[in-house]
């Protein structure tokens, strides 16, 4: 059964999940980076909030199948 992602309230909030589920799954930066095909440095901006703005749908496809989340709890 797949775990469920609480929705956070801000980026900094789903950058935090986002590393959480990742180092709880035992996975580097650079082991979602070759799941998922996103840039290392980008991974990072997401979860340290410093990107721009949300990831595109596709990339939270991505992290969801890499992160064994259902796609809506990143939706």
């Amino acid at each position: 059964m797949m775990e469920r992602l609480q929705r956070p309230a801000s980026l900094g909030a789903f950058g935090a999940a986002l590393r959480r589920r990742r180092e709880t799954m035992g996975l580097t930066l650079d082991g979602l980076m070759d799941k998922t095909g996103i840039s290392k440095p980008y991974l990072s901006n997401i979860e340290t909030a410093r990107a721009p703005g949300p990831p595109w749908e596709e990339k939270l496809r991505k992290l969801a199948r890499a992160l064994a989340l259902p796609v809506g709890e990143l939706l």
